[in-house]
Protein backbone atom coordinates (compact mmCIF):
# COMPACT_ATOMS: atom_id res chain seq x y z
CA UNK A 1 0.00 0.00 0.00
CA UNK A 2 1.53 3.28 -0.92
CA UNK A 3 1.83 6.28 1.69
CA UNK A 4 1.62 9.27 1.54
CA UNK A 5 2.73 12.55 3.53
CA UNK A 6 -0.99 13.08 4.34
CA UNK A 7 -0.95 9.69 5.71
CA UNK A 8 2.03 10.59 7.89
CA UNK A 9 0.67 13.48 9.07
CA UNK A 10 -2.91 12.28 9.92
CA UNK A 11 -1.30 9.71 11.99
CA UNK A 12 0.63 12.71 13.85
CA UNK A 13 -2.54 14.77 13.99
CA UNK A 14 -4.15 11.76 16.21
CA UNK A 15 -1.42 11.38 18.26
CA UNK A 16 -1.53 14.86 19.12
CA UNK A 17 -3.58 17.16 17.50
CA UNK A 18 -2.28 20.18 14.96
CA UNK A 19 -4.52 22.00 16.23
CA UNK A 20 -3.72 22.15 20.14
CA UNK A 21 -0.40 23.37 19.39
CA UNK A 22 0.18 26.80 21.22
CA UNK A 23 -0.41 30.38 19.27
CA UNK A 24 3.09 31.39 18.83
CA UNK A 25 3.25 28.10 17.30
CA UNK A 26 4.05 26.37 13.29
CA UNK A 27 3.76 23.35 14.04
CA UNK A 28 2.21 21.21 11.03
CA UNK A 29 3.12 20.44 7.39
CA UNK A 30 5.54 22.92 6.36
CA UNK A 31 7.20 21.99 3.04
CA UNK A 32 6.26 19.83 0.10
CA UNK A 33 2.61 18.22 -1.06
CA UNK A 34 0.53 16.24 1.07
CA UNK A 35 -0.01 14.04 -2.08
CA UNK A 36 4.04 12.80 -2.42
CA UNK A 37 4.74 9.78 -1.95
CA UNK A 38 6.65 8.73 0.97
CA UNK A 39 8.97 5.53 1.44
CA UNK A 40 11.64 6.48 3.88
CA UNK A 41 11.07 9.10 6.67
CA UNK A 42 13.94 10.23 8.86
CA UNK A 43 13.42 11.98 12.35
CA UNK A 44 14.93 14.02 14.36
CA UNK A 45 15.10 17.14 16.33
CA UNK A 46 15.77 19.99 14.21
CA UNK A 47 16.33 20.06 10.09
CA UNK A 48 19.74 21.32 10.29
CA UNK A 49 22.28 20.86 6.83
CA UNK A 50 23.33 17.47 9.01
CA UNK A 51 19.99 16.51 9.17
CA UNK A 52 19.16 17.32 5.47
CA UNK A 53 22.33 15.56 4.09
CA UNK A 54 21.22 12.48 5.91
CA UNK A 55 18.05 12.52 4.50
CA UNK A 56 19.65 12.68 1.37
CA UNK A 57 21.91 9.45 1.89
CA UNK A 58 19.07 7.60 3.30
CA UNK A 59 16.65 8.14 0.22
CA UNK A 60 13.67 9.87 2.62
CA UNK A 61 11.56 12.17 1.29
CA UNK A 62 9.86 13.00 4.32
CA UNK A 63 11.52 14.47 7.45
CA UNK A 64 9.87 15.11 10.95
CA UNK A 65 10.91 17.05 13.31
CA UNK A 66 10.09 18.44 16.81
CA UNK A 67 11.43 22.35 16.23
CA UNK A 68 9.39 23.77 12.90
CA UNK A 69 10.86 25.72 10.43
CA UNK A 70 9.72 29.42 9.50
CA UNK A 71 9.01 29.86 13.49
CA UNK A 72 8.55 33.53 12.67
CA UNK A 73 7.52 34.93 9.58
CA UNK A 74 9.79 34.74 6.51
CA UNK A 75 9.65 37.16 3.63
CA UNK A 76 12.74 35.56 1.45
CA UNK A 77 14.74 33.19 0.78
CA UNK A 78 18.13 33.70 0.26
CA UNK A 79 20.57 30.65 0.87
CA UNK A 80 23.35 33.15 2.51
CA UNK A 81 21.18 32.58 5.69
CA UNK A 82 21.59 28.62 7.05
CA UNK A 83 17.67 28.16 7.36
CA UNK A 84 16.88 29.08 3.89
CA UNK A 85 19.91 27.23 2.48
CA UNK A 86 18.32 23.92 4.22
CA UNK A 87 15.31 24.68 3.05
CA UNK A 88 15.54 25.09 -0.58
CA UNK A 89 18.11 21.93 -0.60
CA UNK A 90 15.11 19.61 0.96
CA UNK A 91 12.90 21.00 -1.94
CA UNK A 92 15.72 20.59 -4.48
CA UNK A 93 15.72 17.08 -3.50
CA UNK A 94 11.93 16.90 -3.11
CA UNK A 95 12.27 16.36 0.41
CA UNK A 96 9.07 17.13 2.68
CA UNK A 97 8.84 18.28 5.95
CA UNK A 98 6.49 17.91 9.01
CA UNK A 99 6.88 19.53 12.15
CA UNK A 100 5.20 18.05 16.03
CA UNK A 101 6.12 20.77 18.37
CA UNK A 102 3.98 22.38 21.23
CA UNK A 103 1.30 19.85 19.90
CA UNK A 104 3.58 16.93 20.63
CA UNK A 105 4.57 18.58 24.46
CA UNK A 106 0.77 19.22 25.20
CA UNK A 107 -0.37 15.33 24.19
CA UNK A 108 -1.24 12.32 26.35
CA UNK A 109 1.92 10.21 26.38
CA UNK A 110 4.04 13.24 24.53
CA UNK A 111 7.46 14.84 25.61
CA UNK A 112 6.63 15.88 29.05
CA UNK A 113 4.63 12.65 29.95
CA UNK A 114 7.87 10.70 28.10
CA UNK A 115 10.44 13.01 30.59
CA UNK A 116 8.38 12.10 33.64
CA UNK A 117 8.83 8.91 32.50
CA UNK A 118 12.29 8.23 32.08
CA UNK A 119 13.05 10.31 35.49
CA UNK A 120 10.75 7.64 37.17
CA UNK A 121 8.59 10.55 38.67
CA UNK A 122 4.77 9.76 38.36
CA UNK A 123 2.90 12.01 37.08
CA UNK A 124 -0.04 13.34 39.25
CA UNK A 125 -1.86 16.08 37.24
CA UNK A 126 -1.63 17.83 33.47
CA UNK A 127 -1.07 21.57 33.45
CA UNK A 128 -1.10 22.39 29.20
CA UNK A 129 2.56 22.56 28.59
CA UNK A 130 3.34 21.11 32.47
CA UNK A 131 3.03 18.02 34.29
CA UNK A 132 2.93 18.02 38.16
CA UNK A 133 3.90 15.60 40.74
CA UNK A 134 5.45 15.37 44.48
CA UNK A 135 7.82 12.53 46.00
CA UNK A 136 6.85 10.46 48.54
CA UNK A 137 9.67 12.39 50.95
CA UNK A 138 11.62 15.58 50.19
CA UNK A 139 14.85 14.89 48.31
CA UNK A 140 17.48 17.73 48.24
CA UNK A 141 18.33 19.49 45.09
CA UNK A 142 21.67 18.07 44.52
CA UNK A 143 20.48 15.02 45.03
CA UNK A 144 17.44 15.12 42.59
CA UNK A 145 20.09 16.65 39.93
CA UNK A 146 22.25 13.41 39.83
CA UNK A 147 19.18 11.38 39.53
CA UNK A 148 18.32 13.27 36.59
CA UNK A 149 22.08 13.09 34.98
CA UNK A 150 21.57 9.13 35.69
CA UNK A 151 18.12 8.75 34.14
CA UNK A 152 18.52 10.92 31.41
CA UNK A 153 22.60 10.38 30.61
CA UNK A 154 23.81 13.67 30.51
CA UNK A 155 24.52 16.54 32.24
CA UNK A 156 21.89 18.38 34.66
CA UNK A 157 22.76 21.81 35.99
CA UNK A 158 20.80 22.78 38.78
CA UNK A 159 19.45 26.24 39.66
CA UNK A 160 19.22 26.95 43.82
CA UNK A 161 20.09 26.16 47.53
CA UNK A 162 21.81 22.30 46.69
CA UNK A 163 20.38 21.44 49.66
CA UNK A 164 17.01 23.07 49.74
CA UNK A 165 14.42 19.74 50.03
CA UNK A 166 12.02 19.49 47.65
CA UNK A 167 8.66 18.24 47.49
CA UNK A 168 7.17 18.96 44.83
CA UNK A 169 7.97 19.34 41.05
CA UNK A 170 6.79 20.59 37.86
CA UNK A 171 8.24 19.36 34.08
CA UNK A 172 8.20 21.51 31.04
CA UNK A 173 10.31 19.84 28.29
CA UNK A 174 10.81 23.28 26.28
CA UNK A 175 12.10 26.61 27.50
CA UNK A 176 9.67 26.88 29.91
CA UNK A 177 10.02 30.52 30.95
CA UNK A 178 6.51 31.76 30.11
CA UNK A 179 5.62 28.11 32.57
CA UNK A 180 7.54 29.51 35.20
CA UNK A 181 4.91 31.04 37.40
CA UNK A 182 2.02 28.52 36.88
CA UNK A 183 5.08 26.11 38.20
CA UNK A 184 5.73 28.21 41.29
CA UNK A 185 2.29 28.51 41.85
CA UNK A 186 1.31 24.97 41.98
CA UNK A 187 4.49 23.89 43.82
CA UNK A 188 3.26 25.79 46.67
CA UNK A 189 1.94 23.92 49.58
CA UNK A 190 0.28 26.87 51.55
CA UNK A 191 -0.86 30.65 51.12
CA UNK A 192 0.14 33.41 53.98
CA UNK A 193 -1.69 36.35 53.58
CA UNK A 194 0.01 39.06 55.63
CA UNK A 195 -0.43 43.00 56.06
CA UNK A 196 1.49 45.42 58.05
CA UNK A 197 4.16 44.69 59.71
CA UNK A 198 3.22 41.06 60.02
CA UNK A 199 4.24 40.99 56.27
CA UNK A 200 8.13 40.69 57.57
CA UNK A 201 6.99 38.13 59.99
CA UNK A 202 5.38 35.99 57.52
CA UNK A 203 8.52 36.25 55.30
CA UNK A 204 10.42 35.03 57.88
CA UNK A 205 8.13 32.40 58.49
CA UNK A 206 7.94 31.35 54.97
CA UNK A 207 11.99 30.87 54.93
CA UNK A 208 11.58 28.87 57.97
CA UNK A 209 8.75 26.27 56.66
CA UNK A 210 11.79 25.72 53.79
CA UNK A 211 14.05 24.48 55.64
CA UNK A 212 11.20 21.86 56.29
CA UNK A 213 10.08 21.23 53.12
CA UNK A 214 6.86 23.33 53.15
CA UNK A 215 6.73 25.67 50.71
CA UNK A 216 4.91 29.15 51.34
CA UNK A 217 3.53 31.81 49.18
CA UNK A 218 3.52 35.23 50.54
CA UNK A 219 0.90 38.15 49.45
CA UNK A 220 1.04 41.38 50.54
CA UNK A 221 -2.25 42.73 49.10
CA UNK A 222 -2.53 46.34 48.44
CA UNK A 223 -5.97 47.16 50.27
CA UNK A 224 -7.86 45.10 52.06
CA UNK A 225 -11.24 46.35 51.19
CA UNK A 226 -11.33 46.21 48.15
CA UNK A 227 -9.28 42.63 48.49
CA UNK A 228 -7.56 41.11 45.40
CA UNK A 229 -10.10 37.95 45.80
CA UNK A 230 -9.15 36.75 42.61
CA UNK A 231 -5.13 36.09 42.97
CA UNK A 232 -6.12 35.07 46.89
CA UNK A 233 -9.08 32.29 45.51
CA UNK A 234 -6.69 31.37 42.44
CA UNK A 235 -3.60 30.10 45.25
CA UNK A 236 -6.05 29.03 47.66
CA UNK A 237 -7.14 26.31 45.12
CA UNK A 238 -3.61 25.10 44.10
CA UNK A 239 -2.76 25.37 47.57
CA UNK A 240 -5.47 23.53 50.04
CA UNK A 241 -4.25 26.03 52.80
CA UNK A 242 -4.86 29.55 53.48
CA UNK A 243 -3.00 31.53 56.68
CA UNK A 244 -4.14 34.91 57.47
CA UNK A 245 -1.56 36.89 59.62
CA UNK A 246 -2.76 41.00 60.59
CA UNK A 247 -2.09 43.10 63.92
CA UNK A 248 -5.45 43.97 64.33
CA UNK A 249 -8.90 42.32 65.74
CA UNK A 250 -9.29 39.34 63.63
CA UNK A 251 -12.82 40.27 63.33
CA UNK A 252 -13.77 42.52 60.59
CA UNK A 253 -10.45 42.92 58.82
CA UNK A 254 -8.46 40.87 56.90
CA UNK A 255 -9.26 37.64 58.31
CA UNK A 256 -12.60 38.16 57.70
CA UNK A 257 -12.01 39.75 53.79
CA UNK A 258 -10.19 36.56 53.17
CA UNK A 259 -12.53 33.81 54.59
CA UNK A 260 -14.92 35.31 52.51
CA UNK A 261 -12.52 35.27 49.75
CA UNK A 262 -12.43 31.77 49.56
CA UNK A 263 -15.90 30.97 51.13
CA UNK A 264 -17.16 27.35 49.77
CA UNK A 265 -13.59 25.99 49.20
CA UNK A 266 -12.36 23.26 50.78
CA UNK A 267 -9.18 24.72 52.90
CA UNK A 268 -7.26 24.12 56.19
CA UNK A 269 -7.26 27.59 57.38
CA UNK A 270 -5.54 29.38 59.93
CA UNK A 271 -4.99 32.96 61.35
CA UNK A 272 -2.54 35.17 63.58
CA UNK A 273 -4.03 38.08 64.57
CA UNK A 274 -5.41 39.90 67.88
CA UNK A 275 -8.15 37.65 69.32
CA UNK A 276 -11.75 39.57 69.59
CA UNK A 277 -11.40 40.51 73.35
CA UNK A 278 -12.69 43.51 74.58
CA UNK A 279 -10.49 46.15 76.23
CA UNK A 280 -7.14 44.86 74.41
CA UNK A 281 -5.31 47.32 73.38
CA UNK A 282 -1.52 48.59 73.98
CA UNK A 283 2.03 49.17 72.00
CA UNK A 284 2.88 46.93 70.07
CA UNK A 285 5.59 45.29 71.35
CA UNK A 286 2.77 44.23 74.25
CA UNK A 287 0.07 43.00 71.20
CA UNK A 288 2.75 41.05 69.56
CA UNK A 289 3.57 39.54 72.64
CA UNK A 290 0.20 38.92 73.83
CA UNK A 291 -1.20 37.19 70.72
CA UNK A 292 1.80 35.46 69.54
CA UNK A 293 2.59 37.70 66.40
CA UNK A 294 5.29 36.20 65.46
CA UNK A 295 6.99 33.67 62.67
CA UNK A 296 6.84 30.94 64.98
CA UNK A 297 3.41 31.09 65.32
CA UNK A 298 2.51 32.14 61.93
CA UNK A 299 4.50 28.87 61.61
CA UNK A 300 2.74 26.46 63.36
CA UNK A 301 -0.39 27.45 61.81
CA UNK A 302 0.82 27.05 58.33
CA UNK A 303 2.02 23.41 59.64
CA UNK A 304 -2.34 23.17 61.53
CA UNK A 305 -3.37 24.25 58.35
CA UNK A 306 -1.30 22.32 56.47
CA UNK A 307 -2.50 19.05 58.01
CA UNK A 308 -6.46 19.70 57.49
CA UNK A 309 -5.99 19.78 53.89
Amino acid sequence: MECKVSDVYRVLDEIAPFDTQMDFDNAGLLLGHPENRVDCILTALDATSGVVEEAKRAGAQLIVTHHPVFFRPVKRLVETEPEARNVCEMIRAGISLIAAHTNFDIAEGGVNDALAAQLGWRVERHGELLRFGSFEAPVTLETLAAQAAAALGGPVVPYGGAQRPISRWAICSGAGGSEVAEAAREGTDVLIVASGIMVHEALEAAGRLAAEGIDAAVIDPITVKPLDEALIREYAEKTGAVVTAENHNKIGGLTSAVQAAVCGLKLGFGCVAIEDEFGEVGPQDYLRERFALTAEHIAAEVRRAVKQR
